[in-house]
């Protein structure tokens, strides 16, 4: 369970980079 939530995490991760990348 620990290994999906870190994914999750990640991906919501790069999805804040990617909008402040913008």
């Amino acid at each position: 369970m620990d290994q999906v939530v870190r994914q999750l995490g990640t991906e919501l991760v790069k999805s804040g980079i990617a909008l402040v990348a913008r």
